[in-house]
């Protein structure tokens, strides 16, 4: 019986809570990983880094290291699931 009503009045505090704020959802956090590695650009999309140029660079060829300098764009599919850990 003891049992109900606590629980009872913990479900009673925590709407009456909710009440007082405003009827919305918790935020979500964002993944901090995600945000040092992603930007948004202007036009919606969402720019990354490249892998493989950290070091020992010497052993590819000028043409993958050319390329590599040049921005990249994360894939249509990924691009809901990276907005969401940003935002």
């Amino acid at each position: 019986m003891e049992y109900s009503k606590n629980l009872e009045i913990f479900w009673y505090n925590r709407i009456s809570k909710i009440l007082r704020k405003g009827l919305s959802m918790p935020k979500m956090k964002s993944v901090k990983g995600a945000v040092k590695r992603f930007k948004v650009k202007k036009n919606g999309q969402i720019k990354r880094g490249t892998a493989f140029r950290s070091h020992i660079l010497t052993k590819q060829d000028a043409k993958t290291r050319r390329k590599q300098n040049a921005p990249k764009v994360v894939a249509k599919a990924d691009e809901k699931n990276i907005k969401d850990m940003i935002n």
